[in-house]
């Protein structure tokens, strides 16, 4: 009896990945720069050209308050005997002018959660692993586009 308990026990716990969603993350050993030898207006627009690149449409921006949103993207999908989970994540990116030639960003992901009977709602800080992950690549894709 008690294999058969445990067994159902692993399959009702178990999850599986399920569509095409999985989140991103970068190279393993990347560590961001944050800080580039480039004008804020430079930077602007090399994270805009990242942005098309990477398929991530833009929420809002505000040039002027030196901000950005984007729309949310699909994140992993997973599957279990309890039902689906399906998860989805935006960037929030700030730009900071540190001199003539000198600039920073932040960028702050948020990652969400829902399932049936259940809305969408911030799972960042219970993922920060993820979330983390999910910084870092557009980090590195914005680095790259800067090579």
């Amino acid at each position: 009896m008690k294999p058969i308990l445990l067994l159902f026990s692993m399959l009702l716990c178990s999850c599986f990945n399920v569509g095409s969603g999985t989140l991103p993350s970068a190279t393993k050993g990347f560590i961001p720069q944050k800080t580039y030898t480039l004008s804020y207006n430079d930077l602007w627009a090399k994270v805009q050209e990242v942005l098309v690149t990477e398929r991530i449409n833009i929420a809002s921006q505000d040039k002027e308050n030196k901000r950005i949103q984007t729309d949310y993207l699909q994140g992993s999908t997973q599957a279990s005997l309890l039902g689906v989970i399906n998860t989805r994540y935006k960037y929030n990116i700030v730009f900071d002018t540190l001199g003539n030639n000198s600039s920073s960003i932040h960028i702050m992901a948020t990652l969400e959660s829902s399932s049936k009977g259940i809305e969408w709602h911030d799972i960042s800080k219970d993922n920060a692993h993820l979330v983390h992950g999910l910084e870092s690549w557009l980090y590195e894709k914005i680095e790259n586009q800067l090579k």
